[in-house]
């Protein structure tokens, strides 16, 4: 289960009735998206068990291979380096230069003279292969064993990494999902906001003008038609005033 993080989505935001909580709004949203983001790291652990099996598939039947090679290698040297010594004795008793040494002596490397030295020759060869052959199993032994830490390490840092994208694409989800819906709801609640001013403004120019036109054309004063002295009509009173662009949306609507 994906740990809701605290942080995510922050405050409260109030306007004209809407009142939009952002910290409970984004965590909602990330609860929903819970399910989806937990199957996606399911996929990516299976990944990296997977890769993890191959690793170690990987290891084991090439220490197996290198096991075999070496063992191979060490059988035929154990067949092939009594024949060289033999074949070395025949010649130096062929060419009369054994001198009375035995072959133990020549295969322990403890002969004198010329047979002893071509003898210790010999030797010193057959421990350079044997050498060989013991240098390569441990150096693929070591490459195997790096590349297998190598190869479970990568897999393990790459699944690490996806989490931590994992994670974060789920906060950003959440938080668009939430600007979605607070985007929505303070269209509305504007909407709602300027048809009630609107409403507001007519309700109070019908009350201005009513006051107005109680003034200046239901009686008292001077002037014809109960118009106060210095104007001779209502539109003269607006005209005078400053008010024509009022005057002329009155008479439209017709309230005058």
């Amino acid at each position: 289960m994906v740990a809701i993080p605290e942080t995510i989505g922050e405050g409260k935001y109030s306007y004209a009735g809407l009142n939009f909580d952002w910290t409970a709004e984004v965590q909602a949203a990330y609860r929903k998206l819970v399910p989806y983001y937990t199957k996606v790291l399911e996929m990516a652990g299976g990944d990296l068990d997977l890769a993890k099996r191959i690793i170690e598939s990987n290891y084991s039947q090439g220490m197996r291979e290198n096991k075999q090679e070496y063992e191979q290698a060490a059988r035929e040297q154990a067949l092939t380096f009594p024949q060289e010594q033999e074949q070395q004795i025949a010649t130096l008793g062929r060419r009369g230069v054994l001198g009375g040494v035995s072959e133990k002596q020549l295969a322990e490397g403890t002969a004198g003279g010329l047979a002893g030295q071509e003898a210790q020759r010999l030797l010193e060869s057959q421990k350079i292969r044997k050498e060989a052959i013991e240098r390569a199993l441990e150096n693929r032994t070591e490459r195997l064993t790096s590349e297998k830490g190598f190869g479970t390490e990568q897999a393990q840092t790459g699944f690490e990494k996806t989490k931590l994208t994992t994670a974060r694409q789920q906060e950003q989800e959440a938080a668009g999902m939430a600007s979605s819906k607070f985007s929505r709801q303070l269209g509305i609640a504007q909407a709602i906001e300027q048809k009630r001013q609107a409403e507001e403004t007519a309700r109070l120019a019908k009350e201005q003008f009513e006051w107005t036109k109680n003034q200046y054309t239901g009686g008292g004063g001077g002037g014809g038609g109960g118009v106060p002295s210095g104007y001779s009509t209502l539109q003269q009173y607006y005209a005078e005033t400053g008010q024509m662009a009022e005057f002329d949306r009155l008479k439209r609507e017709g309230l005058i």
